[in-house]
C-alpha cells in the first residue's frame, strides 16, 4: 500500500512538471499541510509564515518546478517538502544579510541556534548548562561581530549551511584554546630527540595507549621510518616525565584523546608546540576538506535518509527512534531500517575518505 501511495505521488509530481493542471491542484493540496508546518517553525505563524510559504511556492515552481523534479518517489512528499522549504529559505539568508543584517539575525538564529548548540555541548561535554550558554552566547558574538563580517564573506559557492558549521567550528576551536594556556615541552624533554618528543606529546597530553605498535601508527605523519623498536626505546626514556605530567593532572582535567573534538575531556592542548604546529595545520586542512566532501554526499542521500540525519545531526543529544518516528511521521521500522542505510553510506565514504581519515585522525578508521 505505501509503494502505491508513493507511485501516485509521484505521478502527481510528474504531471505538474508536465503542466498538467488536475496534478498541480492535487499537489498543492497535499503540500499545503507539510509546506505550513515547516514554514511556520522556521518563520511564525503570523504574516511572516504566511510570506515565506508563498516565496517557497514560488522557489517549487523556479524554472519549470526544477526542484520538485529531483523527487523521485524513493521517500514521501511529507520528507521531501520540508527539506526543500528549508533549503529555499536558508538560500534566502546571505542576500539578506547583506540588505538588512538586522532583520536577517534573528532568522538566522531560529535556522541555527539548535546545530550550533549541539556542537558547543560537544565541544565542551563536562560544561554545565549555564556554561554552555554562556559558550553559545561567545558563538554568537563571534558571527554579530563586524557587522556579520564572517557570515557576509559566503561566496556563494556551496552550501551556506555547510559553510556556517565550518564557522561555528573555528569559532569553537578558539574557545577551546582559550580554555588552558599554551603547553610547554618540559626542559629535559626538549633535549631529546624529536621522536622521544613526540611519544611524550602522545601519552602525557593525548592519552595514547602505552602500546608501542599502537603508536607507531600514531606516529607514521610525523615519523614514517619508526618502528616498534624505536618507540619502545623512547617510551622508556620518556616515561618518567609522563608520569610526573599525569600525576598532576586533575580529575576534572583528563586529557582528551588523540585527534577528539572536544569529547571525553576538558581540552588540554589546542595549541600546540612548533615541533607539531605542521602536523596540526595539515589535519585541520584535511578535517575542512572532509567537511566538504562529506556535505555533498549528504545531499546526494535520498530525503528520507537526508530528514533523518538533520534529525539527528541537529539534536544537542541523542533523539530516541521513537521521537524521530514521530517528527517524520513514519513507523518506527522504517526509522531503524533508515538507521541502518545512512550508517551504510556513511561507512562507503569512510571507505572512499581513508587518506583524510589518516590526515585527521593520525591513523586508519
Amino acid at each position: 500500500m505505501a509503494a502505491t501511495a508513493f507511485a501516485s505521488e509521484l505521478a502527481i509530481v510528474r504531471g505538474v512538471a508536465d503542466s498538467d493542471y488536475e496534478a498541480t491542484e492535487r499537489f498543492l493540496k497535499l503540500a499545503e499541510r507539510p509546506l505550513w508546518i515547516a514554514v511556520s517553525a522556521l518563520e511564525g505563524t503570523q504574516a511572516a509564515g504566511q510570506a515565506a510559504l508563498l516565496r517557497v511556492l514560488d522557489g517549487l515552481k523556479a524554472e519549470g518546478w526544477a526542484r520538485l523534479k529531483k523527487f523521485d518517489g524513493r521517500s514521501t512528499l511529507a520528507t521531501f517538502l520540508p527539506l526543500a522549504a528549508r533549503e529555499i529559505l536558508i538560500a534566502e539568508l546571505p542576500m539578506t544579510f547583506q540588505r538588512e543584517p538586522q532583520t536577517a539575525w534573528p532568522r538566522f538564529e531560529r535556522y541555527f541556534a539548535r546545530a550550533i548548540r549541539r556542537r558547543v555541548s560537544r565541544r565542551f561535554p563536562r560544561a554545565d548548562a549555564a556554561a554552555l550558554d554562556d559558550r553559545y552566547q561567545d558563538i554568537c558574538i563571534g558571527l554579530l561581530e563586524k557587522d556579520y563580517h564572517r557570515i557576509r564573506a559566503f561566496d556563494g559557492r556551496g552550501y551556506f549551511e555547510g559553510y556556517v558549521i565550518q564557522i561555528v567550528d573555528r569559532l569553537l576551536i578558539d574557545l577551546l584554546r582559550a580554555e588552558k594556556p599554551r603547553r610547554r615541552l618540559p626542559a629535559a624533554i626538549k633535549l631529546m630527540p624529536a621522536l622521544e618528543q613526540s611519544v611524550f606529546v602522545l601519552l602525557a597530553w593525548h592519552d595514547a595507549p602505552n602500546v608501542p605498535t599502537l603508536l607507531v601508527e600514531r606516529l607514521r605523519l610525523q615519523h614514517p621510518d619508526a618502528d616498534a623498536c624505536s618507540v619502545k626505546a623512547a617510551i622508556e626514556s620518556v616515561y618518567p616525565a609522563v608520569l610526573n605530567v599525569l600525576a598532576a593532572v586533575t580529575p576534572s582535567e583528563q586529557p582528551l584523546p588523540d585527534g577528539a573534538s572536544g569529547e571525553g575531556g576538558q581540552l588540554r592542548d589546542l595549541a600546540p608546540d612548533p615541533e607539531n604546529a605542521l602536523m596540526i595545520s595539515e589535519a585541520e586542512t584535511a578535517f575542512e576538506a572532509l567537511l566538504s566532501s562529506l556535505t555533498e554526499v549528504i545531499a546526494t542521500f535520498p530525503d528520507e535518509e537526508r530528514a533523518y540525519l538533520e534529525i539527528f545531526l541537529s539534536a544537542a543529544t541523542p533523539v530516541p527512534p521513537r521521537e524521530i518516528a514521530r517528527l517524520l511521521a513514519r513507523p518506527v521500522a522504517e526509522i531503524y531500517q533508515l538507521r541502518t542505510k545512512v550508517m551504510r553510506r556513511l561507512a562507503e565514504f569512510a571507505q572512499t575518505h581513508k587518506n583524510l581519515s589518516v590526515a585527521v585522525f593520525g591513523f586508519e578508521e
